[in-house]
Parts: structure tokens; sequence; C-alpha cells
């Protein structure tokens, strides 16, 4: 079901090259694929696109928190700048930089 998803928007993006709505949609899907390197390329196109698109980098902070954490932590800090309110990214980018502070110093 994701990966049909998947060549869906790809078929879109073959006619819409720069759809950074396209891009993060197809980045969703490869997400719960397990993709996540295909899930940062997706979505670090969609910024080139779109600078601020939200929801783009939040998915790349995501799938990056899984792969390299120096990655997922750079993008909350942008995230914290973009959107300063949201308790939640600033939670998320705490625990990171903790657990990377933690990775770092064993």
């Amino acid at each position: 079901m994701f990966a049909e998803a998947c060549m869906g928007y790809g078929e879109g993006l073959n006619h819409h090259a720069h759809n950074a709505l396209l891009l993060c949609n197809r980045a969703a899907r490869r997400c719960k694929l397990g993709h996540y390197e295909k899930v940062v390329e997706d979505c670090s196109t969609a910024l080139v696109v779109r600078l601020s698109y939200i929801p783009a980098r939040l998915r790349r902070a995501d799938s990056n928190a899984k792969m390299r954490w120096e990655a997922s932590v750079e993008d909350h800090e942008v995230l914290i700048q973009e959107i300063p309110v949201d308790e939640k990214v600033r939670k998320r980018t705490r625990f990171q930089s903790q657990d990377l502070n933690e990775f770092n110093h064993d």
C-alpha cells in the first residue's frame, strides 16, 4: 500500500518535479516503509523549493533521528527559530541534544 503510494507520488513528480507537497507526501510514505535515507532526500529537495516548509523539516528531523543525531538536532534548532512557541519541538530538541552529548562522551 505505501509502496504503491510512493510510486503514485513519483509519477506526479515526473510532471511537477519541484512540488514540495508531493515530495513531502512521498517522504511520509517512505518513512512508513523505513526508507529513511530517501525520506531525507525528498525532504531536503522540498526544503530547496520551499525553505520554510515546516512539515518537510519535521519529517527530515525525525528520519535523521533514526540515522544521524547531529543532523536531527540541527533541523530542530532551525524549527525553534521558525516556530519558537512550539513546546513539542523544544522538548524534542532538548532530549536529542542531551542524547547526543551522552553519546559523544561515552
